[in-house]
């Protein structure tokens, strides 16, 4: 299974095309409130691409709570859950949990639970790449992977699952909606001809749940050589030429307008 899950619009509503053989398959938006964390109340909706709803997000609002509230140790075991939403059908049947599950080390993996099965997603940033690597029962299963350059304040997603995980095709389709909803919800920007350069780096004890080959192994060199062309880890000459200007610029501008006021108070103590 290869999708890519592009996303078209991020004015009132998050709105993203999900696509497999060129086709678009589903599509899936999220409204953007951002008032005192309202916006986790908020649907996140995956449709056919007539627009009829197939799973929407209910968010579990008590139990998410009570996993942020209880310390670690009056839990029954050495891990809580927390962001905790329900993904139910067009009939309001629940087909699915997600959360998000911490250990005491702080470390996080963000898992789907379904039919009595759990798949455990493990996030990592590498530069400009970032991933989430799929896990069940210890054997990866798939992958997610996110350029962090981004033009228009438009993310894109490349999903990569094992062909057995066709079954779970709206449920994945639906987690990458859900993933920019919880990571990268560019709630509201508007831009044009605009591109946002994010290096960042993460590390914890699941660092290793990252497999560098994964797409190469299951998916061939021509898909590996694909995406690694798409989404590079480090920025290229021109690139790092442009991003440094910017971060001058960005340091240098307001320590220029602080030294002049420095100056004019100083030239003013002078001449009283």
């Amino acid at each position: 299974m290869i999708l890519e899950v592009k996303q078209t619009n991020a004015v009132k509503h998050n709105e993203f095309d999900v696509i497999r053989d060129g086709n678009v398959i589903y599509r899936g938006n999220a409204s953007w409130w951002k008032i005192l964390e309202i916006d986790k109340l908020n649907k996140v909706n995956l449709t056919d691409p007539e627009g009829n709803v197939l799973l929407h997000t209910r968010y579990k609002m008590i139990d998410t709570f009570l996993g942020f509230t209880i310390p670690f140790k009056r839990q029954k075991g050495p891990e809580k859950k927390f962001c905790m939403y329900e993904i139910l059908d067009a009939s309001e049947q629940v087909k699915a949990v997600f959360y998000s599950v911490e250990n005491a080390a702080k470390d996080v993996r963000l898992c789907l639970s379904f039919d009595g099965r759990v798949i455990d997603g493990y996030r990592r940033c590498m530069g400009l790449k970032e991933v989430v690597s799929f896990y069940e029962n210890d054997t990866q299963i798939g992958q997610i992977t996110r350029s962090r350059t981004v033009v228009d304040h438009l993310d894109q997603y490349y999903v990569h699952f094992l062909p057995e995980y066709d079954q779970q095709l709206p449920l994945i389709a639906m987690y990458a909606v859900f993933y920019d909803f919880l990571y990268h919800n560019n709630s509201g920007n508007i831009g044009k001809n605009t591109k946002t350069i994010s290096l960042a780096y993460t590390h914890d004890g699941y660092d290793d749940k990252y497999q560098p080959d994964f797409i190469r192994n299951h998916f061939g060199e021509q898909e590996d050589e694909r995406i690694n062309a798409l989404v590079p880890e480090k920025l290229n000459w021109a690139e790092n030429k442009k991003a440094m200007t910017g971060l001058i610029a960005a340091v240098l501008i307001p320590l220029l307008v602080i030294l002049m006021f420095v100056l004019l108070f100083w030239y003013l103590g002078l001449s009283e």
